[in-house]
């Protein structure tokens, strides 16, 4: 079965939901693969992969689509003064600041990028790294600020040096969808995936 998902779906809650779903289902493959968010839409309406989970809202005609959770982007700061009074702020009033960013194949670095160039900037990032954590660390040790998924920094939590802010950006709220083909019949292993992601987020 092939799964095509953004950067958070990959790194933050398919792993658990797929060790399960891999052990409850012996033989069954998984082949998981990160795509941009459009690209997953157009990959599943031409087949390329049975089951999409996005996030965000992107034309999904001639598909299927499950709202499962609703994810939301924050920002992380160092637990400086200049940061300890604020609350909320958009985007656009941080982006002369430096960034820690994901790696640069990652949907979500993706987005935030081209999000920078609409409101007329580059996002000055000092490093890129693989994982929400790793960049809520490096937060925290002082290099910059970074956008992750309200469920990372809330992992991170534990670390003093990090501030969490919210994003007053429309966008900072993103439903996510899993996403099939509308006409074709669901195969049974498709279909107990579907559930198990639908589970995993009733908890």
């Amino acid at each position: 079965m092939r799964v095509f998902a953004n950067t958070t779906a990959v790194t933050e809650f398919l792993p658990d939901i797929l060790a399960a779903y891999l052990m409850e289902h012996p033989h069954i493959s998984v082949d998981l693969q990160e795509r941009p968010n459009a690209v997953i839409a157009s990959d599943i309406r031409e087949g390329r992969a049975d089951l999409g989970i996005i996030a965000g809202e992107v034309d999904t005609h001639s598909l299927t689509s499950l709202h499962f959770s609703t994810d939301r982007l924050v920002l992380v700061a160092p637990n400086e003064a200049r940061w300890q009074s604020v609350a909320s702020l958009n985007f656009a009033h941080v982006l002369h600041e430096r960034f820690v960013g994901m790696h640069r194949d990652s949907t979500l670095q993706t987005f935030l990028s081209q999000i920078a160039l609409q409101l007329g900037h580059t996002l000055k990032l000092r490093i890129q790294v693989s994982n929400y954590d790793a960049m809520c660390r490096m937060v925290a040790a002082g290099v910059g600020i970074a956008v992750v998924p309200e469920s990372a920094a809330q992992r991170s939590s534990s670390l003093a040096q990090l501030r969490q802010i919210a994003l007053s950006d429309a966008w900072a709220v993103r439903p996510r969808y899993m996403l099939v083909r509308e006409a074709a019949p669901l195969a049974s292993h498709v279909q107990a995936l579907m559930q198990a992601v639908q589970r995993y987020h009733q908890r």
